[in-house]
């Protein structure tokens, strides 16, 4: 890292032939649409200046690794603190004092391009409604790349996940309940159970037989 007198620092920090390194862990309560606890073998690198981070990893997954995604389009309720409510009969007393205040510092824009082999059966859970219950828990193997532009809230995933086994525990509207237990190849067709990414999150192809 270099910098001048400690401002404009420019730096490139690099993990190389990392052993089961805890690469990701990340509770529901912090991220409820991406969590899990990943370990890895492999490398990355950061790099960057003021205003802009490069995030760049290409590792595989090691034994003992589950993540979670939630695919589906929803709002959270949350509770604001700030709010107040008030009498619109009652007459307030207000100051105002306009301080000269120093603006916030300008957020830095955070590119990430993420290459994983997903192999030693990773735990990869899909959950297509939280509140009903539709998801898929697999093991498989496959290849992911994601690439994510912070300034544009741009967030892409491509490739591929083979599934070995696994569940899917379908529900619809709390009418239909079923749990089917997916079928990796069966003996009269070559197509794999798979769950595709073409760019889209929110646009993931399933390809699952089951029984």
């Amino acid at each position: 890292m270099t910098h001048d007198y400690f401002r404009a620092p420019v730096f490139d920090f690099e993990v190389t032939n990392a052993d089961e390194l805890l690469s990701y862990d990340v509770t529901p309560s912090l991220s409820p649409d991406w969590y899990g606890r990943v370990f890895g073998y492999g490398g990355a690198r950061v790099s960057g200046k003021p205003g802009v981070v490069n995030i760049g990893v290409s590792m595989e997954t090691a034994p003992n690794s589950s993540f979670t995604f939630v695919l589906s389009d929803r709002e959270d309720a949350v509770e604001h603190s700030f709010i107040t409510f008030r009498d619109p009969n009652r007459q307030y007393d207000v100051d105002i004092a306009v301080e000269n205040t120093p603006s916030a510092p300008q957020s830095s824009n955070y590119i990430m391009t993420i290459d994983v082999a997903l192999e030693n059966n990773p735990e990869v859970i899909v959950i297509m409604d939280p509140v009903g219950g539709d998801s898929i828990r697999s093991n498989g193997r496959g290849n992911i790349r994601m690439f994510y532009d912070a300034e544009n809230n741009d967030l892409s995933l491509h490739g591929g996940y083979e599934i070995d086994r696994g569940n899917y525990n379908f529900t619809l509207q709390d009418i239909i309940l079923k749990n089917f237990t997916i079928i990796s190849n069966p003996d009269d067709n070559t197509q794999k159970s798979q769950i595709l990414f073409n760019g889209d999150p929110y646009a993931t192809k399933l390809n699952l037989w089951a029984s």
